[in-house]
């Protein structure tokens, strides 16, 4: 397993962020086998930290290590302030990875952007968590935090319909992990008003949207639900329906992958 690690320098002088992902952007011609590889896509994971046994920290582990392994993601990284006033450069990753893991009414790890690859640190902070008896006890601050990051700095590397090339373009996709339906509050301006660049899509590991409708604040009512059994520790079965995401949303040329039956862990 990738050891933890916290180190991660973040310079960016921020630029534009995107009000709202193009429907359709075109794609570039497929130079990969599968569709997820061929996809265009900033994805950001927004995973509850509040974990209570080992068992949960490490199927989210294994699957984000898995759902890794068939994306087209560039590890040769560029000056972050020059990426981000040179948006001729942003043709050249395909899809890209961020993410917070939170607890309480905070966050451990990263500072998000897009800027450089995060893949392995947002791993790497799932895996260095313990497990113990923390409640997030206000969604408010985590949403309103995010979006500061994500929406009102001036550049965190969004490749949103503000761009003048559609061919830079990519689908803004927030992924939810959450442990629990209810939380201490409830975002009750989300998404109108807090990260509403994004399309929001909950991964229901634990628990579906017909558990969560009885808070009418729940935020996980707001949003698309992957199909998935829930609830559900398999791992095959979660990679498989994050790789469907990719392609089905974004509708890239090529094979879809299918994750084996014989599942190794990384």
């Amino acid at each position: 397993m990738l050891r933890s690690f916290w180190i991660c320098s973040i310079f960016c002088f921020w630029s534009v962020v995107a009000t709202k992902t193009p429907q359709n952007p075109p794609q570039s011609p497929s130079t990969f086998p599968l569709c997820t590889q061929n996809a265009r896509m900033d994805i950001m994971f927004m995973i509850d930290g509040c974990f209570s046994d080992q068992q949960d920290i490490t199927l989210v582990y294994d699957v984000l290590t898995n759902f890794y392994a068939n994306l087209s993601m560039s590890k040769n990284m560029m000056n972050a302030s020059d990426f981000c006033t040179d948006e001729s450069q942003w043709n050249q990753w395909n899809t890209r990875v961020t993410g917070q893991t939170y607890y309480k009414d905070t966050y451990k790890g990263v500072l998000p952007q897009f800027c450089q690859d995060q893949s392995a640190l947002i791993a790497s902070t799932v895996n260095g968590f313990k497990p113990g008896s923390l409640n997030v006890t206000s969604m408010q601050k985590i949403v309103n935090r995010t979006s500061l990051f994500m929406e009102q700095k001036e550049c965190a590397c969004r490749r949103g319909v503000n761009q003048t090339d559609y061919n830079v373009a990519a689908k803004q996709v927030m992924i939810w992990l959450p442990l629990t339906p209810k939380y201490g509050d409830e975002a009750t301006q989300f998404p109108d008003k807090n990260l509403y660049s994004f399309d929001h899509y909950l991964l229901p590991y634990k628990f579906s949207q017909k558990d969560a409708d009885v808070d009418p604040n729940s935020i996980w009512t707001k949003m698309k639900e992957i199909n998935l059994t829930t609830p559900t520790m398999s791992r095959k079965e979660i990679v498989q329906a994050l790789w469907d995401l990719v392609c089905d949303v974004t509708g890239a040329p090529g094979d879809r992958p299918i994750a084996p039956d014989d599942w190794q862990p990384f």
